[in-house]
């Protein structure tokens, strides 16, 4: 069953903003630096503290003569994008870590392709709304019609007709509301139907930018996919993750890399068919912990 707490529980948890923290963190020499930055699908896949990151990588890196210990830096925040990546290339650089794992929507936003709709579909909810008042009112004035015995029969059938035709839309937009009832639901059909991989986006371009200048000063560049519900990838369809595998490829030197979380998980560990529950997050975070070490060591 998915929470029907609609809080992101790990946003709360994260309370120095981005260029505070950079401005206190300094990596030594001996330490191997690696800066994690994403939105608040991110935060709530790793764990709330930077030391247990750090620590669970530095236990499945194997002890050798050369090893150098991994000290991690959470920068995920709910509202994180691209444009705060530019805005805080300097501190990053500034503190030379040695690699940098960017999530994935970080540079390939949700975005839906824009379509031409009808004007039925387009002032659908202003219709739903105007049709409930216009059969309000009908029924308002046609109540005293009604009650007065009529004459003209036909007169009378007629009105009726319209109380009736008016009381079967309301039965009707009532059975949409409840088809409706799910708001994750429908939030994820906002987020996840009909995608595109753009390259002419904002963030695709502040965050190829920042990309290009950090393999220039030999930072590791890490693209980070995080795990895709049955709902979403259902709502996407696979086409879209594999045009935007490719897209992430063309971005990486030999020297980067993509993770990609590959198994869909099941709503169920998901708060909202986006971000992971606490238990979707334990999955999660053991594979990338796995995948960053074989990487690492």
């Amino acid at each position: 069953m998915l929470s029907t707490d609609p809080q992101i529980f790990v946003q709360s948890r994260r309370g120095a903003t981005i260029s505070r923290r950079l401005h206190y963190t300094q990596f030594s020499d001996g330490e191997m630096g690696i800066i994690f930055f994403g939105n608040s699908m991110l935060a709530n896949a790793l764990p709330p503290r930077d030391f247990a990151i750090s620590s669970r990588i530095n236990r499945l890196i194997p002890d050798s003569p050369g090893k150098r210990p991994i000290r991690a830096i959470d920068l995920s925040f709910g509202g994180v994008s691209s444009l705060s990546l530019k805005q805080n290339a300097d501190r990053i650089f500034r503190i030379k870590p040695f690699a940098v794992v960017i999530q994935t929507e970080v540079i390939f936003p949700r975005r839906a392709k824009l379509k031409k709709r009808s004007g039925l579909v387009w002032w659908s909810r202003w219709t739903r709304d105007r049709l409930r008042a216009w059969s309000i009112f009908l029924k308002v004035s046609l109540m005293p019609s009604l009650a007065v015995p009529q004459k003209d029969s036909k007169r009378s059938k007629r009105l009726l007709g319209a109380l009736s035709s008016t009381t079967k839309i309301d039965l009707d937009l009532g059975k949409k509301e409840v088809i409706s009832a799910d708001p994750f639901l429908e939030r994820a059909k906002s987020f996840w139907t009909n995608q595109q991989i753009s390259k002419d986006t904002r963030e695709y371009l502040d965050g190829t930018a920042f990309i290009r200048d950090a393999q220039s000063r030999g930072i590791r560049i890490i693209i980070l996919g995080l795990p895709v519900s049955e709902t979403a990838m259902r709502l996407a369809g696979p086409d879209y993750f594999i045009s935007r595998k490719k897209a992430v490829e063309n971005l990486l030197t030999p020297r980067d890399i993509f993770l990609q979380y590959s198994n869909v998980m099941k709503d169920q560990y998901f708060l909202d068919y986006s971000h992971v529950n606490e238990n979707g997050q334990k999955i999660f975070y053991q594979w990338l912990c796995r995948a960053l070490s074989n990487e690492l060591q």
